[in-house]
């Protein structure tokens, strides 16, 4: 059975913090209850977890809010985009996604937006080809000077990049689309694509680390894979 007392003291545990590891909740409540040892503080904290006092979204890692998993809209004009890969590329892997998502985690709302196409490197060429029959402002791994000179400046653009292997997606409503975990860490490397969310950073991982349920483990295999393991974990510390 849970002590009451511990339950009650839970919530000051995460005053601070959000997220605490396995030791920091483990010495928080060994301050409290000194004359426990640390098996009784193992048991108390897997009670905590049965009764979902505290979650435990990834290895070692333990939260007090209960989140949603993120689930962005799938808009009719983004689901037009994975049918249209999806018929003249069958067999590539890809994912789609609106920059427009990263809204609901910025203090300042950018109203310029691209769709995003992310597919494997062998058929990029294929894919821009295929799409420049339906989308005109379309761009196939723009440079700097290309976001900078035209697709600020055009309505609705569509980026078509690169896929990296072992990326984290999901499927929602038949359209793959990339997990929170890989866009928070995109955004660390793509400055270019991410160029309105680079001054809010910090504030953007703070509001999707609050509201949703991100799997810290995915995320920094994501990161190491990318080699901003260190950038990420300075982040998250």
């Amino acid at each position: 059975m849970v002590n009451n007392r511990l339950i009650n003291l839970i919530p000051g545990y995460f005053e601070s913090k959000s997220t605490l590891s396995k030791e920091e909740l483990a010495n928080a409540i060994r301050k409290d209850f000194p004359d426990w040892s640390d098996a009784t503080i193992n048991v108390r904290i897997s009670e905590l977890k049965k009764k979902d006092l505290v979650q435990n979204p990834s290895r070692g890692v333990y939260t007090l809010k209960q989140k949603a998993n993120y689930s962005p809209e799938i808009s009719p004009k983004l689901k037009k985009l994975y049918k249209a890969l999806n018929q003249n590329l069958p067999y590539a892997t890809f994912c789609v996604w609106d920059t427009k998502w990263l809204n609901e985690f910025m203090r300042h709302q950018p109203f310029h937006f691209y769709l995003i196409a992310e597919i494997e490197k062998e058929v990029m060429e294929s894919a821009f080809h295929a799409l420049s029959k339906t989308y005109t402002n379309i761009f196939l791994d723009p440079t700097p000077e290309i976001f900078e000179r035209y697709i600020s400046k055009v309505e609705n653009p569509l980026i078509i990049k690169q896929l990296v292997s072992e990326s984290p997606t999901s499927s929602i409503k038949k359209v793959v689309v990339p997990k929170i975990e890989k866009l928070l860490v995109d955004m660390l490397i793509d400055t270019n694509l991410f160029g309105p969310q680079q001054n809010e950073i910090d504030f953007i991982y703070k509001s999707a680390l609050d509201k949703y349920h991100v799997n810290l483990g995915m995320m920094k295999r994501y990161a190491q894979r990318r080699n901003r393991e260190k950038k990420l974990t300075d982040l998250l510390n």
